[in-house]
């Protein structure tokens, strides 16, 4: 009888342990997937985030037995973002405003995919950190002068959306040639003179300035409309998400807080994680209003922004309203 309850003590005692490492094995992971652009200057709110790793020390404060894993994915453009996340394979993206309008109507008409954009990143108000640039040593000088060129720009952007009303004021819009491009490649057409000009948005411009590349022809200044890069969410994985979802947003605002503060260190950070310098960085950063609040008049901008996407044949028309955090 002794050898018996002996028997059934280790018996127990063996299951006890082996539950309690079958716990231990059987952490909870947390993985995060956030596409971001380090091309555009005003998301970069999503480097400081990065670098810093605000996200995985809230998150490691909040989730102290979990197995937290964050990846960040640097994409060209906002539409290889969208892609992923439509997929189901990004659960956060930086993008531009008309990125976050198309990547909202595939929310409102994708079956299996529902979206939100729950912030801004950087807000260039009345229409700065856009230009059209052409090469310094272009016999371009003024607008006019455009009549019968090339202009690269990439399409259903906000640099679309202000190259085509510049040239409707100036009555150029039916006289000049316009073919769409990513950034990157577009500059490098204009420098290797395959196209006679580029729209697009900072840091692009000023660094082209910097290194005496390229000069400004126009400023987005002349067309008045703000111009703001945002923060997307996939709404079915942040039903499920909550708490991670609202620190995430808790990470935004101390990188607007962070970039405001110490403005050298951000600095750093940004060029650490671009190619572009010092002076470069230092310049854009002083045009970017970063605030990450959603206010009527952004709302009335995304709107016409919408309008825009509507008539050049980007997207049908939706309520962009109804998919906007308040």
């Amino acid at each position: 009888m002794k050898r018996l309850k002996t028997l059934i003590f280790i018996i127990v005692l063996g299951c006890l342990v082996f539950g309690i490492q079958c716990l231990s094995d059987s952490k909870e992971k947390i993985e995060l997937n956030i596409g971001y652009q380090s091309i555009t200057a005003q998301t970069w709110g999503a480097l400081i985030i990065k670098d810093q790793h605000l996200l995985e020390k809230k998150l490691e404060a909040y989730y102290p037995n979990a197995e937290i894993q964050v990846n960040w994915y640097d994409e060209v453009s906002g539409s290889v973002i969208n892609n992923n996340m439509i997929a189901h394979k990004y659960q956060i993206g930086y993008m531009g405003d008309m990125a976050c309008i198309i990547n909202l109507f595939c929310g409102d008409t994708e079956r299996n995919y529902n979206s939100e954009l729950v912030a801004f990143d950087g807000k260039g108000i009345g229409g700065r950190n856009q230009s059209i640039l052409v090469r310094t040593d272009s016999e371009i000088k003024t607008l006019q002068d455009l009549e019968g060129k090339t202009i690269s720009v990439p399409i259903g952007s906000s640099a679309h959306r202000m190259l085509l009303e510049v040239l409707k004021k100036q009555n150029l819009l039916e006289r000049v040639r316009i073919v769409y491009q990513d950034t990157p490649t577009a500059c490098n057409m204009v420098m290797t003179e395959k196209v006679d000009a580029v729209a697009t948005w900072e840091p692009y411009p000023t660094a082209m300035q910097i290194e005496d590349k390229m000069r400004e022809l126009v400023s987005g200044v002349e067309t008045g409309n703000t111009y703001l890069a945002g923060v997307v969410v996939d709404s079915d994985w942040v039903k499920s998400h909550k708490q991670i979802a609202e620190i995430f947003m808790q990470c935004i605002e101390e990188s607007h807080d962070f970039i405001k503060e110490y403005p050298q260190e951000s600095i750093k950070i940004i060029c650490n994680e671009t190619s572009f310098s010092s002076e470069v960085v230092a310049t854009v950063l002083d045009t970017i209003e970063w605030e990450s609040g959603i206010s009527p008049k952004d709302i009335n901008t995304l709107k016409e922004d919408c309008n825009f996407l509507v008539e050049t044949k980007k997207i049908d028309e939706f309520s962009v309203v109804k998919h906007i955090k308040r």
